[in-house]
């Protein structure tokens, strides 16, 4: 299973709109620019039709903890869009098909 098109779609619009300015909020913390980096999650849920993100650490109140399946990054300079939309539905195809397999596993009375 992987995550929707329309949420592959949405993950990738959303990077491509909000990346400059999360570049901009890791050269605000004061340390050279190619030093500092944001760490950035997005989350699906077991559907891989609802997802949200987070950046940082929210801690436990941040847009992702009511999601089961979980991508991380670091954004910095270096950071492109196309490759950091890559990354992240990667992330979460894989572990959405390794949750689906594990739920699998269960279901058949194996675990």
């Amino acid at each position: 299973m992987e995550i929707s098109n329309p949420v592959k779609n949405e993950i990738r619009s959303f990077i491509y709109a909000n990346l400059k300015d999360w570049q901009s909020i890791a050269l605000d913390s004061g340390a050279e620019w190619c030093d500092q980096f944001l760490e950035i999650t997005f989350a699906c849920d077991d559907d891989g039709k609802v997802w949200n993100y987070q950046t940082g650490d929210n801690s436990f109140i941040g847009g992702c903890y009511s999601l089961p399946i979980w991508a991380v990054e670091t954004i910095d300079c270096f950071s492109s869009a196309r490759e950091l939309s890559a990354s992240i539905i990667e992330q979460l195809n894989e572990a959405l098909a390794l949750q689906n397999s594990i739920d699998l596993y269960h279901s058949q009375g194996r675990g």
